[in-house]
């Protein structure tokens, strides 16, 4: 079973951080923190299935009977693409929508450059990325996801799966949305700071 991290309590208490911790999945990762080099189509075959292992425990919690609304999974750009490709592997019906977000080099900022998503009403969201690093991104585009939600008038949960998440970005994300639960294969330590930036890249054969 995933290890869950309890969250502050009050009235903005903090939903649970799931640490996945089944063999499959650190095996996977074990495979990504490999120092040696694999093809573009070996890493896009590691992300799906890490993609595949993210969906079956961040569906844990919803009714999938045939008259619920399916999920809505949210890709971020570009990393979380293929990971949206392995969830819909298990998860065939998600509706999926995108969001790009970059830093601006002038102001510091996170900001959109593309923002595409289904009718989310009646539908729990599911965002996927490679990694958590200041959370300034993943804060950027729950805004944004929100403000949809607000717009059809119906909030239902969101989660934010991710293979690796540093401290700092995990807190930052909880401090500003208490209410979006977090699962990751692995907290990031100093060691492998960097190992997981360019992945990306690797699987899309830029690198």
């Amino acid at each position: 079973m995933p290890k869950k991290k309890k969250g502050s309590r009050g009235t903005n208490k903090k939903k649970e951080v799931t640490l996945i911790e089944h063999p499959l999945a650190k095996y996977k990762l074990s495979l990504l923190l490999f120092d040696g080099e694999f093809s573009p189509s070996k890493y896009h075959d590691l992300a799906k299935e890490i993609g595949m292992i993210l969906s079956v425990y961040m569906t844990m919690g919803i009714k999938m009977e045939a008259s619920s609304k399916r999920p809505v999974v949210v890709a971020m750009l570009r990393s979380g693409l293929v990971l949206a490709e392995g969830f819909r592997e298990v998860n065939p019906s998600a509706r999926v929508g995108h969001i790009g977000v970059f830093k601006n080099q002038n102001t510091g900022d996170a900001e959109v450059y593309l923002a595409s998503l289904p009718d989310l009403k009646r539908r729990e969201v599911m965002m996927l990325d490679m990694n958590i690093t200041t959370g300034t991104s993943a804060i950027k585009a729950i805004a944004l996801i929100k403000k949809h939600q607000e717009d059809c008038g119906d909030k239902r949960p969101i989660s934010f799966g991710c293979v690796t998440a540093k401290a700092e970005g995990i807190k930052n994300v909880q401090d500003t949305y208490p209410d979006v639960s977090i699962f990751l294969l692995s907290k990031e330590t100093k060691e492998e700071s960097g190992k997981f930036g360019y992945f990306s890249d690797k699987v899309f054969g830029l690198n």
